[in-house]
């Protein structure tokens, strides 16, 4: 009797051993392309210190949310960074509300691809999002009264 509860004991470990390892390649850590990411914000061309700024993988672009403080100077650096389209968040920055309001929530309006070959530089001046953001709005605007004269029936 002992030997054959032996037996199953070893059957069974060698079962288990086998499931494991077929499942650990499918339930193990992922691998995601990353890079290190430096840069300043600036609001009209002047240092916004202190604060945030957080990389948020968009539109394909598969890896973890990555944050990094933004420095007196409006320096930062930010580790594993996921390489590809990322959009890019200000947190908590002494900017007026309404910078804070635009670029301080996802959806963002600010994206960046970050190329995975070297450390990439990423330079933002709110100033200058804000006045692409209003651009695109009154391009999107302009667009839909084009498709959509006044008076039209729906």
């Amino acid at each position: 009797m002992r030997l054959r509860f032996s037996w199953r004991v070893r059957a069974l470990s060698v079962v288990l051993g086998l499931l494991a390892a077929g499942c650990s390649e499918e339930l193990g850590p992922e691998r995601f392309a990353t890079t290190h990411v430096s840069g300043r914000i600036s609001l009209g061309g002047k240092a916004v210190g202190g604060g945030f700024v957080d990389f948020l993988p968009g539109q394909g672009t598969r890896g973890n949310i990555r944050s990094a403080r933004i420095r007196d100077d409006g320096t930062f650096e930010a580790d594993r960074v996921p390489v590809g389209l990322v959009a890019i968040r200000i947190v908590g920055a002494p900017v007026p509300p309404q910078y804070a309001l635009l670029f301080g929530r996802f959806p963002t309006r600010i994206t960046r691809t970050i190329a995975g070959d070297r450390a990439a530089a990423v330079e933002i001046d709110l100033a200058e999002e804000a006045a692409r953001d209003r651009a695109e709005a009154n391009a999107r605007l302009e667009e839909y009264r084009a498709n959509h004269p006044a008076g039209a029936s729906p």
